[in-house]
């Protein structure tokens, strides 16, 4: 059995611990592009069941339930709160330059690894709903029966909303956070972070997530601590090392062009369904 690599009791310099001190942000690859590299080394080290790198290395996260290994949409049933990017209006220049990464998406390697969600789907959500594939699991909604259909959860869910004694949440700025990592998450998606643009936003965004989460029964163990994103797309296949580093590199570019243009006008949010994540129908002002 070959060793821990990130044992103390093996200093051999593996390729995880010289990509992070190479790179000095050891976060920003995967979970899965750090496994693959490791596996690498094992494989040099003469591990006997290395076998087949790729094959061993974990797949993305959402491979199997949101999206298919060949990069095709799955059914992924249910409802969210989110708040779309608007691309026309007063908002058009704004969103032209966040068209720019889907621009030049294509040219990069990794790219091919990744796929991408439509533009008219871009949005920043504000409370993630129930979803049809989260049943028996803490996911679920407390005290809302297991086997209840999926199209009865959206429309008791919108009931809820209707009933619910607040006014919606209204528009928020965001701006571009270029303090986070905005490139490969843990959970295998590529996403700009954002944060919002003043103490003020801040606090009515909580107070609404406060009060969606008691709506739906439904409180996530990172309600506290969640960090606003636009995702632009879903890894399917792991990353290598080389392409980790490209990935760093031209999403840390793309915050810094983003960022430089001020803040982003999220003009409403909105109770949604969804059939899969290329489209989200918006029903109710939330």
């Amino acid at each position: 059995m070959t060793a821990d690599p990130m044992s103390s009791a093996d200093p051999r310099p593996t390729r995880r611990r010289l990509l992070a001190a190479a790179a000095g942000l050891p976060s920003l690859l995967s979970a899965a592009a750090l496994a693959a590299a490791d596996a690498k080394a094992d494989a040099k080290a003469g591990d006997d069941a290395a076998g087949d790198v790729e094959g061993r290395a974990p797949r993305a996260r959402d491979v199997g339930r949101k999206f298919n290994a060949d990069g095709s949409p799955m059914t992924f049933e249910g409802n969210t709160i989110v708040g779309h990017l608007r691309p026309q209006g007063p908002d058009y220049e704004t969103f032209d330059a966040w068209l720019d990464i889907a621009r030049e998406l294509p040219r990069h390697g990794f790219a091919r690894k990744l796929t991408q969600t439509p533009a008219s789907s871009w949005h920043v959500t504000l409370f993630g709903g129930v979803n049809d594939v989260d049943r028996g699991t803490p996911a679920w909604p407390r005290g809302l029966a297991r086997d209840l259909p999926i199209a009865e959860v959206n429309r008791l869910m919108l009931q809820r909303l209707e009933r619910l004694d607040r006014p919606a949440t209204g528009p928020c700025a965001f701006v571009v956070d270029t303090r986070t990592p905005a490139t490969l998450r843990h959970d295998g998606t590529l996403g700009i972070p954002l944060r919002p643009a003043d103490a003020a936003t801040d606090r009515r965004l909580a107070e609404a997530r406060d009060a969606y989460a008691d709506l739906f029964q439904l409180r996530r163990p990172d309600h506290e601590t969640y960090r606003y994103h636009v995702t632009i797309g879903y890894f399917v296949r792991v990353l290598d090392e080389a392409e980790a580093i490209a990935l760093r590199d031209a999403t840390a570019d793309w915050c810094r062009r983003l960022a430089a243009r001020g803040p982003l006008l999220i003009p409403a949010f909105h109770y949604c369904t969804l059939r899969d994540m290329f489209a989200f129908r918006e029903l109710r002002p939330a």
